[in-house]
Formats: C-alpha cells, sequence, structure tokens
C-alpha cells in the first residue's frame, strides 16, 4: 500500500509541474474595445452614500485611460429612493485630461435645520 501512495504521489507532483503554465508571468490585459475610453470612478467608493445633516452636494471623480481627444460619458443612476439625489447626466472629459469631477446634489435639507 505504501508503494502505491509513493506513486500516487509522485504522479500528483509530476501532474501540478506540468500544469503550471509558463506565459502567465508575461500576460498583458487586452487592449479597450473601439470607442471606449476606459472610464471608471477614481478611489474607494461604496455603493451606498450617506449625506451629513446640512451638506447639499458631494464630488465623485471619474479617470479614464483614454486621453488623446475630448470626451463624454453618459451617467445613469441606478438607484434613487425618493429622488433625493440629483446626479448630471453626462461627464465630459477635456483632450489630454485623465480625470473629471461629478457633482451630486443632494437638496433634501434635514428637517433639524428648521428647528
Amino acid at each position: 500500500m505504501k508503494y502505491i501512495n509513493k506513486i500516487f504521489s509522485l504522479f500528483a507532483i509530476a501532474l501540478m509541474a506540468v500544469a503550471c503554465d509558463p506565459d502567465a508571468e508575461s500576460y498583458t490585459p487586452g487592449g479597450l474595445e473601439e470607442g471606449n475610453q476606459g472610464i471608471c470612478f477614481a478611489g474607494n467608493y461604496t455603493q451606498t452614500v450617506e449625506a451629513e445633516p446640512g451638506v447639499t452636494s458631494f464630488i465623485l471623480t471619474l479617470k479614464r485611460s483614454v486621453t488623446d481627444a475630448a470626451g463624454s460619458v453618459d451617467i445613469k443612476v441606478l438607484n434613487n429612493e425618493e429622488n433625493i439625489f440629483i446626479c448630471p447626466s453626462t461627464a465630459s472629459f477635456a483632450a489630454g485630461e485623465a480625470t473629471t469631477t461629478l457633482t451630486v446634489e443632494t437638496p433634501i435639507s434635514d428637517s433639524r435645520d428648521s428647528l
């Protein structure tokens, strides 16, 4: 039985050795599709934003990887319960600009402000 375990162990080690991809270290991510500017949120944003009382807006930073020409991106709000946020429908980048800001307004005031 020990002989079978040793053979199985050697087989498993040999299998792991040949299963390694020698090209894995030289991996480069694919390029962007035609018309794609590589736009994403910069920073560590969460999916939930909680505005402090008295704050009427907050700023999000967008970045892109293709900066050779001016461009814009449509903004789609996925969840805006009770229409608390007013968000622009587009964000624009100037030629050569890698980042831009998006100001989201929170016009609903806290009821404690009126006391």
